[in-house]
């Protein structure tokens, strides 16, 4: 008959499964930061310099990956072109633009465009959801970090700065075969913000409201998705939009666009990212936008 080792074996080998995975995450949160703030960086630098340079009509847009695929990076289609600035980030959180608002707030662009997604309401336990990583992320995470581990700690930074700027310009769809049934299962987990009792949250209101009394025009922009997907939620993205509209009422230069209709599934990658060789087709509602943004 085997015996069971000691009671201080036990606890040794938990102290060492919990010390391993606490370095995992620490590691995976360290990489977590330094990107954060090489995008803040790298982007407050390209804000900054397009508001003090650019002699207007000054446009800046700020949104999420589907902005990224569906809107032109350096300016709008309009004769001649119309410069703007398009920040992206990989979140359809509001939070990682607010270190930019003292400068929209100090330096106000004649129009701000809004990812309408960034003002979606996040319950709590999607909040607490969200801020804490899970093992695979921290794993994952930690193996990008181990790669740059053999530089210094400026050199990182400044690779982590080239990645953020890259990642503004950069669209292609992912190999992988898009999926419906993955995809119907992540519109589902995410219906019930759009019917949320405040259709949207007190802090990007706060901010909102900010933006609203230095910058002349605000657009709150919808983007659509496939056809598919509008047909089967579209609905409930329009009882937000309305339910928004009527919530922000009192702000006059605060409207809420559309752009374009939904196109063809065979027109993006995953149901929501458009193709880049489907962009043209939405070339009319961009010139439409411009108009709005540059009147």
């Amino acid at each position: 008959m085997h015996r069971l080792p000691p009671l201080w074996v036990w606890l040794l080998s938990a102290l060492l499964i919990a010390s391993a995975l606490l370095a995992l995450h620490w590691t995976g949160e360290r990489y977590r930061h330094e990107r954060t703030q090489a995008f803040v960086q790298s982007q407050q630098q390209r804000l900054d310099d397009y508001l003090s340079r650019n002699p207007g009509p000054r446009i800046v847009m700020i949104g999420d990956s589907l902005m990224r695929a569906a809107m032109p990076y350096d300016a709008l289609p309009t004769t001649p072109a119309l410069p703007w600035l398009r920040i992206y980030h990989a979140t359809d959180d509001f939070a990682p633009f607010i270190p930019f608002w003292p400068s929209l707030l100090t330096t106000p662009p004649d129009t701000l465009i809004i990812h309408a997604d960034l003002l979606l309401p996040r319950p709590s336990r999607d909040k607490q959801k969200e801020s804490t990583s899970t093992l695979l992320d921290d794993l994952h995470d930690w193996r990008d970090l181990q790669k740059t581990w053999r530089f210094d700690d400026a050199f990182r930074q400044h690779q982590y700065m080239k990645d953020a700027r890259r990642a503004q310009s950069k669209t292609a769809c992912l190999k992988s075969h898009p999926s419906w049934k993955k995809t119907r299962k992540k519109m589902m987990q995410r219906r019930h913000r759009y019917h949320h009792d405040t259709p949207i949250a007190e802090e990007q209101e706060h901010y909102l409201r900010q933006a609203a009394a230095h910058i002349p025009n605000i657009i709150l922009l919808d983007i659509p998705r496939s056809q598919s997907i509008e047909d089967n939620f579209g609905d409930d993205t329009r009882h937000w939009l309305q339910a928004l509209g009527r919530h922000l009422s009192d702000l006059p230069n605060v409207r809420i666009a559309t752009l374009g209709e939904p196109l063809a599934d065979a027109c993006y990658c995953d149901y929501r990212h458009l193709k880049p060789a489907c962009r043209s087709q939405l070339s009319g509602a961009l010139r439409t936008l411009a108009e709005a943004a540059a009147p």
